[in-house]
């Protein structure tokens, strides 16, 4: 019964979040890899039996889970490729943050692989619809030929690289 009561809860709870803002955190890849599994567990219909009542109830409310958000704020932490890697793949779940128009990842430890993942994502125009900035400053290890490589990518989808409207703070 605790466990339905959870699950309801959460769905309930997450139904209405328009922002992910984790910023300063001190994250590493390990809490990077908890939301990922998170953003894609709103997703994953496959996840419950559809001939149970309260799972349908679940459902339901797992099909607005994250609709409304807008910003997933990361800036400012310790993740590495492999969180970057993890994120990748929650975005690249079909229908992932459909609303998402801002991804802060500035002043972390990511790298070129890191980065080239997040290029990869980004190429197929049919993820992330309304994405219009994102924020990779402050990653000492990716060079400018791989920043250079996302930024053709973002002009191809008219997303603007390195603005900082969006983030708290710099």
């Amino acid at each position: 019964m605790a466990v339905k009561l959870y699950r309801w809860g959460f769905c309930e709870a997450f139904a209405s979040v328009t922002e992910l803002q984790y910023d300063h955190l001190s994250w590493s890849n390990k809490h990077i890899r908890g939301l990922a599994d998170a953003i894609a567990y709103c997703y994953d219909v496959s996840r419950f039996d559809a001939a149970r009542d309260e799972d349908l109830k679940v459902e339901s409310l797992k099909a607005a889970m994250l609709q409304g958000v807008e910003t997933i704020d990361l800036s400012h932490n310790l993740i590495e490729t492999e969180g970057v890697l993890a994120l990748v793949r929650a975005l690249s779940t079909p229908g992932a943050l459909p609303n998402l128009r801002t991804i802060c990842l500035q002043v972390n430890q990511i790298s070129n692989q890191g980065c080239l993942a997040l290029v990869g994502l980004l190429r197929d125009e049919s993820k992330l619809p309304k994405l219009e900035e994102v924020l990779m400053g402050g990653n000492p290890d990716i060079s400018d030929d791989t920043l250079d490589e996302l930024e053709q990518v973002l002009e191809a989808r008219s997303v603007n690289l390195q603005g900082a409207a969006a983030c708290a703070i710099l």
